[in-house]
């Protein structure tokens, strides 16, 4: 008896060896058949370089369209956080509501800079009273 797998091998090398030629207009024939109508209106209807023109006219306003609604966005997000952190965001109405925020914000400017020196002079105080405390320290020792 033959064995199934060595049946297989052959049959393997049988389809290999044979070259089927195909014919790639016969199966895409239906296809290009049903596209030809489609290109034909969509020619008559563009026609040229002023087709040309009207699709890239439509195109940049597409994407304009998105520019402005990412802007908007991004504007939308920076109002709220402006809001949240107490600063004048584009919503507001009157000179007087955006300059008063602005003064305010340099008081706290400055209140933090205050801060931050006094912080500064702490440490500087207790470095120096820890040299102090060292000296003492050296001058018992010596005694």
């Amino acid at each position: 008896m033959v064995d199934p797998a060595s049946i297989e091998q052959m049959a393997a090398q049988a389809m290999a060896s044979q070259k089927i030629p195909i014919d790639t207009s016969e199966l895409l024939s239906p296809l290009i058949e049903g596209i030809k109508p489609l290109m034909g209106t969509i020619s008559a209807m563009v026609g040229g370089l002023f087709g040309l023109y009207l699709i890239f006219i439509l195109s940049r306003l597409y994407y304009e369209h998105k520019k402005v609604k990412l802007m908007k966005d991004i504007r939308y997000d920076l109002d709220y956080l402006n809001q949240h952190f107490g600063l004048p965001y584009s919503k507001e109405k009157g000179i007087k509501k955006k300059i008063l925020p602005l003064t305010e914000m340099e008081e706290i400017r400055k209140e933090k800079a205050e801060k931050k020196e006094e912080k500064e002079k702490k440490k500087e105080d207790k470095i120096k009273e820890k040299e102090k405390k060292k000296e003492q320290k050296e001058k018992g020792k010596e005694n």
